[in-house]
């Protein structure tokens, strides 16, 4: 849907307040006379009966002075109330020429999200996997489980009954110390199945949300 909007006219507003205020820091104080000016060729002049009087312009220099910190502000609100200003405008947009690419972006977009739903499909499919996968070494790790508690109880009885017949000397000390190598070894294979076990179930409920605690 965002990817559509390239195809239909915008239309904005906008609207801002503005005002300003200066004040230099040096100012005219007042003026102060400087003479007259020079005489020249090209000066005015008047005729008064035959006689020609040339007109002289009096010259003055400014006085400036510095404002304090306090006449800086000085008719700062007056400023702000004839500088204020009001500006609102509007800007609509029609896509003519760019029809084309809005089509293209809008092509793009689909594909993107034809892409994101497939993506979102083989990550849903490979958990699926990964679930089947748990469940399944779950159940072998069950069955190992079993297997080598019946190996461990079955070895006890053959080591038992090895000891009973050492103690009777119907066997040598070679067989006996096999026998309870093979009974050694089954409770090792059965602690080992024990762990591949509980972490197989520890593994499923991951999958199933729990928390994991031991």
């Amino acid at each position: 849907m965002v990817a559509k909007a390239g195809f239909y006219p915008t239309l904005s507003f906008g609207y801002s307040l503005s005002s300003n205020f200066s004040n230099a820091f040096k100012y005219i104080s007042g003026v102060e006379p400087a003479g007259f000016s020079n005489i020249s060729p090209t000066s005015p002049f008047v005729t008064v009966g035959s006689t020609k009087y040339f007109v002289q312009s009096p010259l003055y220099n400014t006085v400036t002075a510095n404002r304090d910190f306090s006449n800086i502000w000085k008719g700062w609100g007056r400023q702000l109330d004839n500088n204020f200003g009001q500006n609102f405008g509007f800007q609509l947009s029609i896509p003519i020429f760019n029809a084309n690419q809005s089509k293209a972006a809008y092509q793009q977009s689909k594909l993107n999200y034809q892409s994101a739903s497939l993506q979102k499909e083989n990550a849903q499919r490979k958990l699926k996997q990964d679930i089947y996968a748990a469940y399944t070494n779950a159940v072998v790790a069950f069955n190992k489980l079993n297997a080598n508690q019946k190996a461990v109880i079955s070895a006890e009885k053959a080591y038992s009954f090895a000891t009973k017949r050492y103690e009777l000397g119907l066997l040598g000390t070679i067989e006996l110390l096999n026998n309870q190598n093979n009974f050694l070894k089954a409770k090792v294979n059965y602690k080992a199945a024990q762990y591949e076990y509980v972490f197989r179930i520890k593994l499923l409920e991951f999958y199933k949300g729990e928390a994991l605690s031991l």
